[in-house]
């Protein structure tokens, strides 16, 4: 008999999965329904460029993705809105510092990425994209801390729709190929991150006496995670770049186009990653008398992906 609070840890998992999965694969899952628009090669770029978010956002998020839960569990209530707009502060810092950088060594990672310079307008997109995403990490996951799995559900599928529209108009009717699918996930961004922050006003102000104590707490629990954030980067995707080397963009694209498939079963383990990470801090005042519940939960939880993933 599962009780309410793991119904609703359940309910959560779900719609974060499927929030996230649209919003961070969008440009490959829609690979499969723009096939006939679209060939190989394209999907090669594609797959490369999609990856970028995988291994910028951490950096220059300062690694806040994981910083930020044990920092905003880890105070006061009233002291919570700070940790958010700090993090907020800090990812306005990091979009900056990236979009700055990679203006100025654009033809670089442009011909590091493609060993030519044909595809700077797919680029140039892509790190518009990464810039709004790094923008959007604090928001949303305030979302998730006060389990507002609905809400992101809600935010993620609109701006996926936008995404997907402009996506369709810039293919079939502009015939932009590639770089209209790329543009469809700019536009998606770029709403999401204005539903987002809707409230820019509120999330820029904090105390100062305050500030100064968070802002150490995410640095250093952050920056001590993005060495593993790196290697997640490997092992995700050293199969796209060791392809690209030895078969070119053709067999990327292949590759892309079947992980695009693959990407519907992150559902579970995105959900489920997000909802997580609210539901066991928020109880970590009683560790020592849920800590067996919790273990037993996840072992649960654990299994039955599993079984639903195979």
């Amino acid at each position: 008999m599962i009780n309410s609070k793991n119904y609703k840890f359940v309910i959560d998992s779900i719609f974060y999965g499927v929030g996230q999965v649209f919003q961070r694969a969008i440009a490959l899952i829609t690979l499969p329904f723009f096939i006939t628009f679209i060939d190989p090669i394209n999907y090669g770029v594609i797959g490369l460029l999609t990856t970028l978010s995988v291994f910028i956002v951490p950096i220059f998020t300062f690694g806040l993705s994981s910083s930020m839960g044990v920092s905003y569990f880890d105070s006061k209530k009233k002291d919570r809105s700070d940790v958010i707009s700090i993090a907020f502060l800090l990812s306005v810092i990091g979009a900056i510092s990236f979009l700055s950088l990679s203006t100025f060594f654009f033809d670089s990672i442009v011909n590091t990425i493609f060993s030519s310079y044909e595809y700077k307008s797919h680029t140039y997109v892509v790190i518009l994209t990464i810039t709004f995403s790094i923008l959007c990490i604090p928001t949303q996951l305030q979302q998730q801390f006060l389990k507002q799995s609905k809400l992101f559900l809600y935010f993620t599928l609109f701006s996926s729709f936008i995404s997907i529209t402009t996506s369709f108009v810039t293919i079939v009717f502009f015939n932009y190929g590639a770089l209209g699918l790329l543009i469809g996930s700019l536009f998606g961004q770029v709403a999401l991150f204005i539903l987002l922050s809707k409230d820019i006003k509120k999330l820029l102000k904090f105390n100062r006496s305050q500030g100064k104590k968070i802002f150490k707490e995410l640095i250093t629990y952050g920056l001590s995670m993005i060495p593993s954030f790196f290697l997640i980067f490997i092992i995700q995707n050293i199969m796209r770049w060791s392809l690209q080397m030895t078969d070119g963009l053709s067999a990327v694209g292949v590759f892309s186009l079947g992980a695009s498939f693959g990407a519907i079963v992150n559902i579970v383990a995105s959900g489920f990653a997000s909802a997580w990470l609210p539901y066991t801090l928020n109880q970590a005042s009683e560790w020592s008398k849920i800590k067996y519940e919790i273990s037993k939960n996840l072992l649960s939880y654990f299994t039955y992906g599993s079984i639903v993933i195979i």
